[in-house]
């Protein structure tokens, strides 16, 4: 039923943009944003398995450290007051959220924190279950053996590396430890080639280019400036140019073409909006819900076969 649906609503859109014929060949690079925060607590080993359970391709996430050298998976140097409870029980406040500094914190105390029982008010679907803020390392260790023991393939990490250089020293490092203790771990855990580096600091992307040139890098975007004045901030051409799918329309998609860029919008999460990403022929969603994206892009494979 729910395939039926979401093909309807395509051919909806593509009337309603009279165009004369959309063609999806294949289901484009899914990245459950977060795991699949729509689902899951955000950024947990619980939402990263689900996602992978779902379908995706690739697992996006954001990586934040703490001052003893662990890469720790995080939107927010600190604790979101949304969903997130102290070591004794104790609901995080707002006003209280950058007192529970990430930073500052050991690994133990990090793990002594709940992110899941309290469920994000945002996502009403999201399942309540006891987790915590993981290390990359440990994240990467349980995706590898789950895919091993499915006999699935290894999915792709999109690393967002989060930052504020108005914060150096009291959120964050200098920019080149981060750097250097994200590339040892990709190293170490041999994921160079299961790797994307993502960032909307642009000097942040640079330092890495010119550490590891080989990688995979996709520039984040959320302002109304052109393609080209955007690109002009990096010393390189990446493989992905990221914005907000509110600023992505067809002309975007073929300007990224004539370039050879992939673009991978993000955060697309209503079903319409959906639907029009795939009529405007991306490479790839990023979305808290998945499992919409595989279902309506399966749908759209269907009907045309």
């Amino acid at each position: 039923m729910k395939v039926v649906i979401w093909c309807l609503l395509l051919l909806t859109y593509i009337s309603g943009c009279r165009t004369h014929q959309v063609e999806i060949t294949k289901i484009p690079d899914v990245q459950g944003h977060r795991g699949c925060r729509g689902l899951m607590p955000e950024n947990t080993i619980p939402a990263f398995i689900e996602a992978v359970k779902l379908g995706v391709t690739t697992l996006e996430l954001d990586v934040v450290m703490n001052k003893f050298g662990d890469v720790i998976i995080s939107h927010e140097p600190y604790y979101n007051s949304y969903f997130s409870t102290d070591p004794l029980g104790h609901p995080i406040k707002k006003s209280d959220e950058k007192k529970h500094n990430l930073y500052q914190m050991t690994f133990d105390e990090i793990a002594s924190y709940d992110v899941g029982m309290r469920t994000n008010p945002k996502y009403p679907l999201q399942s309540k279950i006891a987790c915590y803020k993981p290390k990359l390392d440990d994240v990467v260790d349980t995706v590898r053996k789950y895919c091993m023991a499915q006999k699935l393939p290894l999915v792709m990490f999109n690393i967002e590396l989060k930052y504020d250089r108005n914060e150096i020293g009291t959120f964050f490092p200098k920019d080149s430890i981060l750097i250097d203790s994200v590339f040892s771990i990709l190293k170490n855990q041999n994921l160079l080639d299961n790797a994307i580096i993502q960032s909307f600091d642009t000097e942040i992307l640079n330092i890495c280019y010119y550490k590891e040139p080989n990688l995979s890098y996709a520039l984040l975007i959320d302002n109304s400036e052109d393609l080209q004045k955007n690109l002009s901030l990096l010393h390189f051409k990446p493989s992905v140019y990221s914005p907000r799918y509110t600023k992505v329309n067809k002309k975007l998609v073929t300007e990224c073409r004539v370039l050879d860029l992939k673009i991978i919008p993000w955060t697309v999460n209503d079903e319409d909006d959906i639907v029009e990403m795939l009529g405007f022929g991306v490479d790839g969603i990023i979305s808290d819900y998945p499992d919409k994206v595989i279902e309506i892009a399966e749908g759209l494979l269907q009907s045309v076969q």
